[in-house]
């Protein structure tokens, strides 16, 4: 019984992955916004309580002048946040081009899924570029804050993690399967 509930909802989860990762991407971005136009007082209140209790941490590792912790505390929670999004966005990519794909198998168009694919890829890196460069227009804005080129630098390099690590997966995960491409469209 477990087991068959268990399959209704792989394929519920399956059927619905890409509205799931549509959703999720844009209250990730609406959530980092949502952070980015936190006034730079309670902003910076959050890092010194970060700093506070890594305290130990830092002191173990070196780290003793109380700017190098914030420092250190804000730039990465930069990454972490655009690590997710990278993630995310990646995982959405992946998920759109294996629908493409299996919409262009039943179509046997393989030159059309190749262009429709790099225009999607070109879609998603502009999305990734724009939504840091938001996000550091939106800090202009809010008191106690600054955008800085920097920091969008920084956020790119977060999204490349996050592509780094679902790329991976979805590498290892390809390699370990043992069964041919499967099209949902085919029967």
């Amino acid at each position: 019984m477990l087991l068959r509930w268990y399959r209704i909802f792989q394929r519920v989860i399956y059927k619905y992955a890409a509205s799931i990762l549509w959703i999720s991407t844009l209250v990730w971005i609406g959530s980092m916004w949502y952070h980015s136009a936190t006034p730079g007082v309670v902003s910076s209140a959050q890092s010194d309580a970060l700093v506070y209790n890594l305290w130990n941490v830092f002191t173990f590792v070196g780290v003793q002048n109380i700017h190098t912790m914030v420092l250190i505390v804000r730039k990465s929670a930069h990454i972490l946040e655009y690590t997710v999004f990278g993630v995310l966005l990646t995982s959405l990519f992946i998920k759109v081009c294996s629908e493409l794909a299996c919409t262009s198998c039943c179509l046997e168009n393989r030159a059309v899924l190749r262009t429709k694919t790099l225009q999607l890829g070109l879609v998603f890196v502009l999305g990734a570029c724009v939504v840091p460069a938001c996000d550091e227009t939106i800090q202009l804005f809010v008191p106690g804050r600054s955008g800085q080129l920097t920091d969008c630098f920084i956020d790119l390099v977060g999204v490349a993690c996050g592509v780094c690590i679902v790329v991976a997966i979805y590498k290892h995960y390809r390699n370990s399967r043992k069964t041919q491409h499967f099209c949902s469209h085919k029967n």
